[in-house]
């Protein structure tokens, strides 16, 4: 199975919360699919669910 290169690592520091998001107090769940390819890269990332807020 091919690995994400960074792991949730690199993930986490790719986030951005939106300041409207932020300010609205909203918080939740996103979903999010991708493709992870054999060398570990990330391809073809979209949102599948927000939360809505910005």
């Amino acid at each position: 199975m091919a690995k994400m290169k960074g792991g949730q690592k690199w993930l986490y520091e790719r986030l951005k919360y939106p300041d409207r998001a932020r300010k609205a107090g909203l918080e939740g769940r996103v979903r999010v699919q991708f493709i992870v390819t054999g060398k570990g890269d990330v391809e073809d990332a979209r949102f599948i669910r927000g939360i809505g807020g910005g």
